[in-house]
């Protein structure tokens, strides 16, 4: 009954997730509608992390567990890249970057077990699935190091930083639902290219953000 329930909240969130998340690209930057939008979009991102971790730890199904996670660690460290500095920023940011690190070991571990199944699958997913997810984590983690050894960052930084970390998370989210659940979408969608156009919109929309903030000159000024 509880999984159930848990299974539940996470859909609800799922759902939510995505709604803000698209408004959030739709919506002009930097405004409060977008700042509500952006705390909406936070918490249901947080809620589908650990309910879906805690499923896929009940249900024995290990990669949705570690991403479940690692959508928390990811949305937890852009949101601290856009916080004001406080004393308790950068030790957060310091458990944050091994928790993290946690997620590599796990997701290299998990992809190794699988491996040597006879089916060559660990929780109906095979080690190509563990090996790529650890690697997009080992990236996060390899600039987490990089961000915690610089002791200035310019708004830019921390933007591109915030950026790309609340973005990859939602391409996770719209990539499990309209193509990990095609199966709910009626036969002439699932054989169509309409399905993959919403995770390619947010690809789109991850790269042209980061290039815009990265080119623009405005941005590169040290926060202090």
């Amino acid at each position: 009954m509880l999984i159930e329930a848990l299974v539940f909240v996470h859909i609800l969130s799922g759902a939510i997730g995505l709604l803000s998340g698209f408004a959030i690209l739709l919506f002009k930057k930097a405004t409060q509608l977008h700042k509500r939008i952006g705390k909406l979009f936070f918490c249901a991102m947080m809620l589908l992390g650990l309910t879906g971790a805690v499923v896929g730890f009940v249900r024995w199904v290990p990669l949705s567990a570690l991403n479940g996670l690692l959508v928390c660690y990811f949305v937890l460290t852009s949101l601290l890249a856009i916080q004001k500095e406080q004393p308790i920023t950068v030790p957060l940011e310091r458990i944050l970057a091994l928790f993290g690190a946690a997620l590599v070991v796990s997701y290299i571990l998990s992809g190794n077990i699988a491996r040597s199944m006879p089916e060559g699958m660990l929780g109906g997913f095979d080690s190509i699935a563990y090996f790529v997810f650890g690697l997009i984590a080992a990236f996060a983690v390899a600039s987490d190091a990089a961000y915690l050894l610089k002791h200035n960052h310019s708004v830019r930084s921390r933007v591109i930083r915030h950026l790309w970390r609340m973005l990859f998370p939602l391409f996770m989210a719209t990539a499990a639902f309209f193509l990990g659940q095609a199966k709910l979408f009626p036969p002439h969608i699932q054989q169509s290219l309409i399905i993959i156009v919403p995770v390619i919109m947010v690809i789109a929309a991850l790269l042209f953000w980061v290039a815009r903030v990265y080119l623009s000159a405005s941005w590169n000024r040290v926060k202090n």
